[in-house]
């Protein structure tokens, strides 16, 4: 039988969850402070877009990211029937049963 697992430990996750968001939002909103309208006119290095294309691409990843964790904590709090259901219609059929 495993130990129960340690709530600190999920609270330590979350918190330098937090703490990276944190640090990622303030390095965003200073690079965009930051830029001039030549820089976000610059093409970006290893990419075919523009700077501005670029953070408008992270922007929006983020914003997604953000809107598909509410889904999953959503889904999380299903019964295990509608949530089997759910889950079957994204994954692949493969033949095998989950």
């Amino acid at each position: 039988m495993q130990p129960a697992p340690d709530p600190r430990a999920a609270a330590l996750d979350q918190a330098a969850v937090r703490a990276e968001r944190e640090s990622a939002r303030l390095d965003f909103h200073r690079l965009i402070v930051a830029a001039t309208p030549a820089d976000l006119r610059r093409p970006s290095d290893g990419t075919r877009w523009t700077n501005q294309q670029l953070l408008f691409h992270m922007l929006f990843g983020y914003l997604i990211v953000r809107a598909l964790l509410v889904l999953v904590r959503v889904f999380g709090l299903l019964p295990d029937g509608p949530a089997k259901r759910s889950r079957n219609c994204w994954t692949p059929r493969t033949g095998r049963s989950t």
